[in-house]
């Protein structure tokens, strides 16, 4: 058994509760012996004893005498159906689970609270902090407790891909914003990434920007990072403007930085302070005048550490964001950015969701809502 701070027994619970909701173990399977899991596991059989009693009070498996434990006859998820209907609760709920808990969460919690609201719905809000397993554990939690259903930007697009596909399969009422999961065609809403991007690109080419580069977080896993991308490269195109050979610059590359960087003061900021060392280090003619970050978090960070190492933004480097988080305006510069309408984007995945619960079969919606540019201090004409 893999090294875990978990008590043991929770251990082997959480394995085969995984396996259950996986569909790896289906309903009326027979799980192996305490002997067995106690072996394999390396374990004392008190100590499955202990975890299988667990899978039983939440019904994920019954216990028969003499035979051994089974996967529960109603299904995956603690033993109940997924229809809204079948875990009514004395309280009417949605839940929103989100990959953070500050910036503009606010806003998407308040267009789904006023449609909740006018279908006499409370919202039950939940941080996965971009962590898919806790995002699991959350879903699992609000299905258990009842939750009639589910707005989720997702943490990851591929690590539970597997509870989605068991979600679609079942009916049950969910809507994703802001990020697809591949291979599941479930109700989106999201804002016009490609868009949003193209203009502030266009923006900057306007401005007399010619070399640009784009840099994201995860832009060869994130489908948003990659609309923005492709916005990104097609304003060049259309404004007839040549990319650079290097216009692209991805943090999670981390692993191209040299052992013995010592630039930054913790691992984050070593990523930007590499960055702006290469970008110093390119001639001339392969040096960007102008940067246009993934969204408003990676853009400060880029804008810290250009004042930290005595650069000017917008004098050495005209900077834009994506988001118009509500610190951008107030940065050492304020940020020429792009607006995720937040609040619109709840609104409308609330009103597909309540579709979704009036009819668990109805087709899926897809939305998109556009962006707005908000022009302030960090982006400003190139001489050159």
């Amino acid at each position: 058994m893999a090294k875990s701070n978990k008590p043991l027994y929770e251990v082997i619970y959480r394995q085969y509760k995984t396996k259950i909701l996986s569909g790896e173990l289906t309903p009326g399977t027979r799980l192996p012996t305490e002997m067995k899991i106690a072996a394999e596991n390396k374990v004392s059989r008190i100590t499955v004893s202990r975890a299988l009693k667990e899978l039983e009070i939440e019904k994920f498996v019954y216990r028969v005498k003499g035979s051994g434990s089974y996967v529960t006859e109603k299904g995956w998820l603690g033993g109940q159906e997924l229809s809204p209907l079948s875990a009514k609760n004395e309280l009417d709920f949605i839940s929103l689970i989100l990959p953070f808990a500050e910036d503009f969460s606010s806003l998407f919690l308040k267009g789904i609270e006023d449609v909740a609201k006018t279908e006499g719905y409370f919202v039950t809000f939940h941080n996965s902090a971009e962590d898919p397993e806790n995002e699991i554990e959350i879903i699992e939690d609000v299905l258990s407790r009842g939750s009639q259903g589910i707005i989720v930007y997702p943490s990851s697009e591929k690590a539970n891909l597997h509870m989605y596909s068991k979600l679609m399969i079942q009916k049950y009422p969910f809507v994703l914003i802001d990020r697809k999961i591949p291979g599941i065609d479930a109700s989106l809403v999201t804002v016009d990434n490609k868009r949003g991007i193209e203009e502030i690109t266009s923006f900057l080419i306007k401005l007399g920007h010619k070399k640009i580069i784009f840099v994201g977080s995860s832009v060869n896993s994130i489908s948003s990072e990659q609309e923005r991308y492709r916005g990104f490269c097609q304003a060049h195109i259309s404004e007839g403007v040549p990319l650079l050979r290097k216009n692209l610059y991805s943090l999670s590359d981390v692993d191209s930085i040299p052992h013995d960087f010592s630039g930054g003061s913790n691992p984050e900021s070593k990523i930007f302070h590499y960055l702006f060392d290469l970008l110093e280090e390119l001639d001339t003619e392969e040096r960007p005048t102008a940067i246009v970050a993934v969204n408003d978090l990676v853009a400060r960070f880029i804008m810290m550490t250009a004042l930290e190492k005595n650069l000017s933004i917008p004098g050495d480097y005209s900077l834009t964001g994506f988001d118009n988080l509500p610190y951008s305006a107030h940065l050492p510069v304020p940020l020429t950015t792009v607006e995720q309408p937040a609040y619109d984007i709840g609104m409308n995945a609330a009103e597909i969701l309540f579709r979704l619960i009036q009819s668990p079969k109805g087709p899926q919606e897809s939305l998109t809502v556009d962006p707005k540019l908000i022009i302030r201090e960090s982006a400003v004409s190139n001489c050159l």
